[in-house]
């Protein structure tokens, strides 16, 4: 499950905060009115969504009922179905979800690495700096999912129009802002032939990517290059 609220969404706020986010931990359980466990967190992928946001994908062991007649699984009296939410107490954390996957039902996904090369244009020269070749950003079990692999920094290049006389464009470097270059290996999704980041992301040349190193945030990467 995907950790979402109807709330959030509305306030424009696509990822819980993150200390909601940090609450929840492998093995925090759930139970019924009656005390009986009835979920479990086996697995926990979280990692930043910006600003004080994460996102949180969750995978649980569940105490459900079967509904031979409809071919449906139940649990808390509700059909568990993909795209539909889920409510339930993990540990002293209330969480509401949507179901991405059932155990049972085929998952079209493949996970491989894709390398691309990306342009972040007009950034700050200390943002410049501060992404590292190497750097890394992982979830919250240290599984990485980007890595930066090469960089080459350019004074940005930009457009000024000059009306007075006509409209004329001219390009100029601008040694106050900096063009970035990244090559960078991702943890894909891949679903027939498309690709994605984070679920949300689709990679194609002309996408933007957003990635949150430990130290510095990757805003509006367009992708120039698919090498593989």
């Amino acid at each position: 499950m995907k950790l979402s609220s109807d709330q959030w969404y509305w306030q424009g706020q696509m990822a819980p905060p993150y200390w909601l986010a940090d609450s929840l931990d492998v093995g925090d359980q759930s139970f019924d009115a009656w005390g009986r466990k009835n979920g479990e967190i086996v697995d926990l992928r979280i990692f930043e969504w910006g600003g004080t946001k994460k996102e949180v994908e969750i995978v649980l062991n569940l105490q459900v009922k079967v509904n031979n007649r409809k071919n449906q699984f139940l649990f808390n009296q509700k059909p568990l179905e993909v795209g539909e939410s889920i409510d339930l107490e993990l540990g002293q954390t209330k969480v509401s979800g949507l179901i991405t996957f059932i155990e049972g039902i085929p998952d079209e996904r493949e996970w491989v690495k894709k390398t691309v090369w990306v342009k972040i244009e007009s950034e700050k020269p200390s943002v410049a700096k501060g992404i590292p070749i190497g750097g890394q950003m992982k979830d919250s079990q240290g599984r990485v999912l980007v890595e930066v692999l090469d960089k080459r920094i350019e004074n940005a290049k930009q457009m000024t129009i000059i009306t007075n006389v006509g409209e004329l464009g001219l390009i100029y470097e601008n040694p106050l802002r900096r063009d970035i270059f990244l090559k960078l290996e991702i943890l894909a999704a891949k679903k027939g032939e498309l690709f994605y980041f984070r679920e949300g992301q689709s990679i194609k040349i002309g996408e933007y990517l957003w990635i949150q190193l430990p130290n510095v945030e990757i805003k509006a990467a367009f992708i120039t290059e698919i090498i593989e």
